[in-house]
């Protein structure tokens, strides 16, 4: 993690450095607080950031309720484009420390979901600062290795977000929590009482020249499949962000469409590109590139993401899938470290809460459910629908702070092959919910034939093909044999 800041950082600093002068008043921008463009409040499950008026800030207006994960964006003028720092007026009680992260844009009316954007490294852990309203001058905002932090803004109006990413980072793996590591708790306490009275830009540089990547995003199982709603980061060299469980949106960075293209846009130089759909608990990571940008010379460059369905030594495919709340503005998701079973969940469901995910199924076809959960003694009953209309419930009965439940839905939930939006909601009740496990319709001894035809280059069987006997010497074939027999027909190794 430390790397990763360090680099994104320093190049940001040189960029700066090679042109920068003393700042003069048409380079210092406040932010707008009293006028936010959007305020969402990802993973906590609660209302988003507030903006008040009140004495009690220096400046007269505070941005409040910025809990972990949430986030508020402005629209912001510039009149000279550039790079520049970040300056913020903090109070913070609830926890020993935050964490803030900043991303612009340019501004478009509709917005652009696929528009590349620009995220920064973390910042350092910001401690408390006595009191509700007692405000902490940060000045030049930092990361954790201390270099100071720069956001490009372009000609004319910009998107400005800040975010609290409070612990986004450190999935809570052991158990119990280490409860005097801030960014290893359980989600309850891991509240962040962030306020904010001021954001100042202050131009640091110029604008480097820019080029464009573009090219195609799919997945493995099944071979081809457009990856949906995948991120694709340029970062320096050596710090593109690790898997699977620490990804994230950093650097030069933009979404796939529906058919799993993109074009992101990124200074000229050299950077380490890679693509990945963050919020799973295999994170669909693809190898890095590194790619090299010169003027007026677009790059080409597609990406290949690993299925989060492995195979599970019993002929089944199974996905262990982290719900997480998708932000409808951009399609990025929220992630908060947990002690649960996977590390990762959205926090607490009320009735009319509901978190989402993009599966790429491997096979159409009709998959087991089982959800893990807690809910400390108050039962209820889940749903769970996808984009085709399908639906199926649970019940959640009665679980211990200290275990984790598992709920077997009776019905199945019919997926098609490729990418699928499945959504988990809540009908009654109350739920702490930690991960879907998805198992895969069990490979039948037709499909088998198939796979093994298929990867032989001779046609696939039919229904009363003859040699299904020779396989195993009867008319079925082993679980085992079968899913060696698919994943051949996958192109992986029997």
């Amino acid at each position: 993690m430390r790397n990763r800041v360090s680099a994104c950082a320093a190049l940001l600093v040189a960029l700066g450095a090679a042109c920068c002068g003393g700042a003069s008043a048409q380079d210092v921008i406040d932010v707008p607080l009293a006028q936010p463009l959007n305020r969402v409040a990802l993973g906590t499950g609660g209302e988003p950031p507030v903006v008040t008026t009140t004495a009690q800030s220096p400046t007269g207006v505070a941005l409040t309720n910025l809990q972990p994960t949430s986030y508020a964006e402005w629209k912001v003028a510039c009149q000279t484009p550039g790079l520049y720092r970040i300056q913020v007026l903090l109070a913070q009680w609830q926890d020993p420390g935050t964490a803030l992260a900043f991303e612009t844009r340019p501004f478009v009316d509709p917005e652009d979901t696929f528009a590349t954007r620009y995220a920064t490294p973390d910042t350092r852990d910001y401690g408390q600062t006595n009191g509700t309203n007692h405000y902490m001058d940060l000045g030049d905002v930092e990361d954790a290795a201390g270099n100071t932090l720069l956001v490009p803004l372009w000609s004319g109006d910009n998107v400005f977000r800040v975010q609290n990413i409070t612990g986004r980072h450190h999935p809570a793996e052991r158990v119990p929590t280490d409860m005097s590591d801030p960014r290893n708790r359980e989600w309850d306490t891991l509240w962040s009482g962030a306020r904010i009275a001021r954001i100042r830009l202050t131009r640091a540089g110029d604008l480097p020249a820019f080029s464009s990547l573009s090219g195609r995003v799919e997945g493995d199982r099944p071979a081809g499949v457009a990856a949906r709603r995948a991120l694709v980061l340029a970062n320096p060299p050596g710090s593109s962000p690790p898997e699977p469980s620490h990804f994230w949106k950093s650097g030069y960075y933009t979404l796939t469409r529906d058919d799993g293209t993109y074009t992101v846009t990124a200074p000229v130089g050299e950077w380490d590109v890679k693509a990945g759909r963050p919020g799973n608990y295999r994170v669909q990571g693809s190898d890095t590139q590194t790619i090299s940008l010169a003027p007026d010379a677009p790059v080409v460059a597609d990406f290949t993401l690993q299925s989060l369905f492995h195979d599970n030594g019993q002929g089944r495919q199974v996905a262990e899938l982290n719900m997480v709340y998708a932000d409808r503005f951009t399609g990025n998701v929220a992630i908060l470290p947990q002690s649960g079973e996977n590390g990762y969940k959205v926090g607490w469901f009320h009735v009319g809460d509901a978190c989402s995910v993009i599966v790429d199924a491997p096979r159409t076809g009709y998959y087991d459910v089982v959800v893990a959960y807690l809910n400390g003694g108050n039962a209820g009953t889940g749903r769970i629908t996808t984009d085709r209309n399908q639906t199926i419930t649970g019940s959640h009965p009665v679980t211990s702070w200290e275990r984790i439940g598992y709920s077997v839905y009776a019905q199945p939930l019919y997926l098609v092959q490729g990418p699928n939006l499945v959504t988990q909601s809540l009908v009654s009740g109350d739920t702490d919910p930690n991960a879907i496990h998805l198992i895969a319709p069990p490979v039948t001894a037709a499909d088998a034939l198939s796979a093994l035809r298929i990867a032989a280059g001779l046609q696939a069987a039919t229904a009363n093909d003859q040699w299904m006997g020779t396989i195993t010497g009867d008319a079925a074939i082993s679980m085992a044999d079968a899913a060696r027999l698919l994943q051949a027909a996958n192109g992986r190794a029997l």
